[in-house]
């Protein structure tokens, strides 16, 4: 059964994004919404402990984490291990205050524990991660929570394990068609050889199709922005072709079942969502 976190810490994270986008004062409106809702937890009052499990995060999830399994004893475990005690030495008032550092320790337990994918399958039976999971993809700029705290790399880890054993049918990626399954191993064969030019054409050609290739393929198509993001020249060009991710992902992803189907791909969607997410920042 997947470890469920505590439903008041991560509610806290979804109200202050309903909040943010709700009607406002006009004294509110001056207020950055995004300020206001501190999603790096830069003004926590244990600011220090949150900044040490950030960089605890950031630290196992290296570039090469987007598409191999880091290892359960020498990284997974070591890592849930500090993590759990940074949190467990916070005073009783102050647990909470961090929703998505809460949020990622939850992840990185099921992703520790599950040895066959099966756990993670079951997020979207489990309100209490996928709802502020889905807040978090589908309603606050990427680049507000990334990379401080890299949650791409956690979904990237994710994928990587659920879809060795529970790999979505042909027809969920849309690799019915001769044609992209070519494609998808030509991508995945560039990926293991880091042929960045290689991997800025094939997502090029792909995202040239247009509405065709978005029809056969979402994941497929949204796996090329994502690309194209990961290999742009410049962060600003990164950064521009994630808001067009977000924007598309928001129309592909309306339902914990619909973020499963991503996990379980063929295609190295939430990989390439990582690397993109490095670029941007970098």
């Amino acid at each position: 059964m997947v470890l469920a976190a505590s439903g008041q810490v991560l509610e806290g994270l979804k109200n202050l994004v309903v909040g943010a986008s709700g009607s406002v004062t006009e004294e509110a409106a001056a207020v950055d919404p995004l300020e206001k809702m501190d999603l790096t937890c830069m003004k926590t009052a244990q600011l220090q402990t949150w900044l040490t499990i950030q960089q605890k995060f950031q630290y196992i999830l290296g570039p090469s984490a987007g598409f191999v399994a880091l290892h359960k004893e020498n990284t997974l475990e070591p890592a849930l291990s500090s993590i759990t005690s940074d949190v467990a030495g916070l005073p009783k008032e102050n647990v909470g205050e961090c929703a998505i550092g809460q949020l990622m320790l939850q992840l990185l337990k099921v992703i520790t524990i599950d040895s066959d994918g099966e756990l993670i399958g079951q997020i979207k039976n489990q309100d209490q991660l996928s709802s502020p999971i889905l807040t978090l993809l589908l309603d606050v700029p990427w680049t507000a929570f990334q990379p401080e705290w890299p949650l791409f790399g956690l979904l990237a880890q994710a994928a990587v394990k659920r879809s060795q054993t529970h790999t979505n049918n042909e027809a969920i990626d849309g690799l019915i068609q001769p044609e992209l399954k070519q494609f998808a191993s030509a991508m995945n064969r560039a990926i293991g050889e880091t042929n960045l030019e290689g991997l800025r054409g094939l997502s090029r050609a792909f995202i040239d199709s247009g509405a065709d290739a978005v029809k056969v393929s979402p994941i497929g198509f949204l796996t090329a922005v994502f690309t194209q993001a990961a290999t742009s020249a410049t962060k600003k060009d990164a950064q521009a072709m994630l808001s067009d991710a977000q924007i598309f992902m928001k129309n592909m992803i309306t339902s914990p079942s619909d973020l499963e189907a991503t996990l379980g791909s063929q295609w190295p969607m939430w990989g390439m969502a990582y690397l993109a997410s490095l670029k941007a920042a970098n």
